[in-house]
């Protein structure tokens, strides 16, 4: 009688379970806001925009605020998008001590000075007054966009934690997002399940796999079998 090993996949963490079930959409909400680009956009930057919606999204579509980003995304998970990924929106124009999180991955022009961070860095404005943290309808967003703006082959961006930054990274006097930069990058990561442990065997061939009520059941292959 052959031996099973048996490997129980765990469930998705609950905030990211029905992370592919649900349909995302982008909504067309374009602002007066922008620059025409000849840059690639190499980064991705989330804002917490400091104020709710719908005041928010009137603010950056405002010729008065001369303010704007690519993306807007609601505390429900709703996704606006304000200009285009490839032109330049207004939302990381002014450089203040950039960590050295940022200092790697800065452009910096032909006299050596740091450019204007919109021009190459898409952003995404997140609705939050200062101190809120993300909600499950938002990261399930931010983590969709992620994987949209890294699969999109008109944006540089390769989905790497370097390339993705909060605004504090090149201001330090904007709201710190660290926790939601966490959420985001650790819920693209784990998407899909992991299991619980690992298996290490010198001779793959000589076992098989099979799903069986939820878990993966590996077996000895028959002698006679073995490659």
């Amino acid at each position: 009688m052959m031996k099973r090993y048996a490997i129980t996949i765990p469930r998705v963490r609950s905030h990211l379970k029905d992370l592919t079930k649900r349909k995302m959409n982008i909504i067309q909400s374009p602002s007066p806001n922008f620059s025409r680009s000849s840059h690639g956009k190499t980064v991705v930057m989330i804002h917490k925009t400091l104020g709710l919606m719908p005041g928010t999204l009137y603010w950056l579509q405002s010729r008065q605020s001369q303010a704007s980003s690519q993306y807007l995304i609601t505390k429900k998970g709703v996704i606006y998008q304000l200009a285009k990924n490839t032109d330049t929106a207004w939302h990381a124009g002014r450089i203040y001590n950039p960590s050295d999180r940022a200092k790697k991955v800065m452009l910096k022009t032909n006299w050596g000075t740091y450019m204007n961070p919109n021009k190459y860095c898409i952003g995404i404005e997140n609705e939050a007054l200062l101190g809120e943290p993300i909600t499950p309808e938002q990261l399930k967003a931010n983590i969709w966009l992620f994987k949209r703006l890294k699969e999109d082959v008109k944006v540089l961006f390769d989905g790497s934690p370097s390339h993705f930054l909060t605004h504090r990274d090149t201001s330090s006097y904007k709201p710190d997002m660290e926790d939601w930069r966490f959420s985001i990058l650790e819920g693209v990561a784990n998407e899909l399940p992991n299991t619980d442990c690992k298996v290490v065997l010198d001779n793959w061939g000589q076992f098989r796999s099979e799903i069986i009520n939820g878990q993966i059941v590996i077996s000895r292959r028959p002698d006679d079998t073995i490659e």
